[in-house]
């Protein structure tokens, strides 16, 4: 038998009172809704307003092929956010802030997890059981004001993936997680331009069609109730298996709403461990059959690739070679390079004047071949046409060259925010 969490049986049947109300002068610390912070009251102008800065040096546009390699510059990450509603619930006191940028152009961005994920892969709660399921239920009650439309949810409720309110922003777990980072560092408010899109990610055939679908639902949704236009498009932003859900919406639903997409460890050609279903490079519907993709991507799209080899090949007597670079070059039969593995092989040999590397260069699961849009693997061509890409990006470090960690590398929600 199973015994639900005391604090769980108190949440489902003594659901307490909300009382709203708006912004006043007070004392002491004042917590804040969807965003990791406590802040001063005295920070707080009369209106409501305070801001969040700091100023960070990045290496800006270091390429593989070009002579920017040197160049630092420092940038001041500033953001200002206004306090609107505060709400009592018993002896809590939460209030939520909007950021002031939301009205200067900046575009709305979905984040879609990979397999197996959920709303914790960007760092922001997981309220929804998810995984396993044609349609999500709440896992524990969810609030008015924690949701985009302000309707609540009490335990078990199930609903759409077309319900927007599912892909809430209901709070931080890891504000070291990219999500986060945007809208702390960047300025987004969460449920007004930044979102998480959750999906059934269990890697069987057709959930990346299935979940495709659902996100057009939601983006229209988004459109027509939340956006200031309906003319108004967004970007996406796709972890592993996420970003094959945003190419399929693209390239075979529907592009006109979608202004780019960014892929972070993608398997555009599948993924040498999937032994099955949407990943399976052999046997999945998105490389065969009558389902697969248009490859006709009409959209901006840049693409993150990983590789995470020992401290030792990335450190050593020709320094440190630990970075976020930029790479704009194909690979294939008229290329200098026939593959991004043979490429990497090459600048690694340029930088170090040594040539220690061993079996494909990867992430983890996928290959880096596969997440820069080519399926010129080492092993096996298929010979089937790359995905163009307008910027690919090689991530070279022993700690967020991996699969999961690439988000979390301090410099990832900067270039996804510039390109």
């Amino acid at each position: 038998m199973f015994y639900y969490p005391a604090k769980i049986l108190q949440n489902m049947y003594q659901q307490k009172k909300l009382k709203k109300g708006k912004f006043k002068k007070k004392k002491g610390k004042v917590k804040l809704n969807n965003l990791p912070l406590e802040i001063d009251a005295e920070s707080i102008s009369d209106d409501g307003t305070f801001k969040i800065s700091k100023t960070v040096k990045y290496d800006d546009d270091i390429s593989l092929d070009g002579e920017a390699d040197d160049v630092d510059n420092t940038h001041l990450l500033e953001s200002t956010y206004k306090i609107e509603d505060v709400y009592e619930q018993g002896d809590e006191t939460i209030a939520t802030a909007t950021a002031v940028t939301t009205q200067s152009g900046k575009t709305a961005v979905i984040l879609v997890h990979g397999l197996l994920g959920g709303a914790d892969t960007w760092g922001f709660e997981d309220r929804w059981y998810h995984i396993g399921y044609d349609e999500p239920w709440a896992s524990e009650p969810i609030r008015s004001y924690e949701t985009i439309t302000g309707e609540s949810y009490s335990t078990h409720e199930e609903t759409t993936y077309s319900n927007i309110d599912v892909h809430s922003i209901t709070g931080i777990v890891d504000d070291e997680e990219l999500g986060p980072k945007l809208i702390i560092d960047y300025g987004y408010t969460p449920n007004e331009d930044i979102f998480t899109f959750i999906y059934n990610a269990d890697g069987t055939s057709g959930c990346v069609r299935t979940a495709a679908n659902h996100l057009n639902s939601v983006i229209r949704e988004l459109k027509n109730s939340v956006f200031s236009s309906s003319t108004q498009d967004v970007n996406l932003v796709g972890h592993s298996m996420g970003g094959l859900v945003s190419r399929y919406l693209v390239e075979n639903i529907r592009s006109a709403d979608v202004e780019r997409v960014v892929t972070l460890g993608t398997p555009h050609f599948g993924s040498d461990q999937a032994p099955f279903g949407d990943l399976d490079r052999d046997d999945s519907e998105l490389w065969n059959g009558s389902r697969k993709f248009e490859n006709d991507f009409s959209k901006p799209l840049i693409g993150f690739a990983g590789w995470n080899p020992s401290y030792n090949t990335l450190v050593g007597d020709f320094g440190d070679i630990r970075n976020i670079y930029q790479t704009g070059l194909g690979v294939g039969p008229t290329k200098t390079y026939s593959s991004w593995n043979e490429y990497v092989n090459e600048k690694y040999y340029d930088k170090t004047g040594d040539y220690p590397l061993y079996g494909d260069i990867e992430d983890g699961p996928v290959n880096i071949d596969s997440a820069l849009g080519s399926d010129y693997d080492p092993e096996e061509d298929f010979g089937d046409s790359p995905v163009e890409m307008n910027t690919r990006f090689l991530i070279w470090d022993d700690e967020f060259g991996g699969h999961s960690t690439m988000r979390k590398h301090p410099r990832t929600p900067y270039y996804v925010e510039k390109h």
